[in-house]
């Protein structure tokens, strides 16, 4: 009887083992609902972008199961804690005040954040000069949070759900100015028509307080297993050239190293 017990112990754990396995083998990994470069959806009603390329090329070197959905970027830490999504790639900065809600991967990149502004029509962004104007930020964004507190006494904040329409009421002179990551900045807005007239403003932003470490991959908080695979695919990508050649069909400058770096063609 002893030995009977003993071997459907043993079968009993290869099965749990086996289903663990299979669990980990399939992945729901979570995006940014249009942010172009990073993320959007083209004209064939595919998903795009570096996030969404990075998510792939990481499942590949997991050997794993991939589900990439689109969620809007306040959804996603409660996605990862409620158990709808097992990953995060959506570009978020890895910050003291999310640490205790996710844990993160190293970082994938990293960005520099600006002021955007009508060009030649405020000298700088101090809260003297900032006094009565209309500043619009992406809500939930650490952006949201820095000018919640360094700029909530002086200027008006007004909060989106989504970074097109700041470039719209930008554009149409509802907003004085808009604070982003350089890069989103950059390529979304700047280099296209609605932001010709438009340029940075003030110094780079990257004060880790503020602005955390750069941007790394969140999964739910406690599974270091997976942030370490995660990371050990991550070195792969960087490594093997992959990162680089996905990097590249996106942008022309680099978006790994120093965020004084990123976006330099406009920095």
């Amino acid at each position: 009887m002893r030995t009977l017990l003993i071997v459907i112990a043993i079968l009993l754990s290869s099965v749990t083992a086996r289903i663990a396995i299979a669990e980990e083998a399939s992945l729901r990994i979570g995006v940014q609902d249009q942010r172009p470069p990073f993320s959007f959806t083209d004209a064939d009603g595919e998903l795009q972008g570096f996030d969404v390329e990075i998510a792939w090329a990481l499942c590949f070197r997991l050997a794993a199961q991939c589900e990439v959905l689109p969620l809007a970027f306040t959804a996603l830490i409660p996605g990862l804690q409620e158990g709808r999504i097992d990953v995060a790639v959506a570009s978020m900065s890895i910050t003291a005040e999310r640490l205790p809600l996710v844990d993160f991967t190293d970082r994938y990149y990293q960005a520099a954040n600006r002021f955007v502004a009508r060009r030649d029509t405020l000298p700088d962004v101090s809260l003297q000069d900032l006094a009565g104007k209309i500043i619009g930020v992406k809500r939930g964004t650490t952006h949201d949070r820095y000018l919640s507190n360094a700029y909530a006494d002086s200027a008006s904040v007004r909060r989106y759900s989504n970074a097109d329409e700041i470039y719209i009421d930008l554009a149409l002179g509802r907003l004085d100015l808009a604070l982003g990551d350089a890069i989103s900045l950059t390529e979304s807005f700047l280099k296209t028509d609605l932001g010709a007239q438009f340029d940075f403003v003030g110094p780079a932003l990257s004060d880790p307080e503020w602005f955390g470490h750069g941007e790394g991959i969140a999964v739910r908080k406690g599974n270091t297993e997976l942030v370490g695979r995660l990371n050990r695919a991550l070195r792969q990508i960087l490594g093997d050239g992959t990162y680089a050649e996905i990097r590249d069909q996106y942008f022309d400058y680099d978006i790994y190293g120093d965020p004084a770096t990123a976006a330099s063609s406009s920095d």
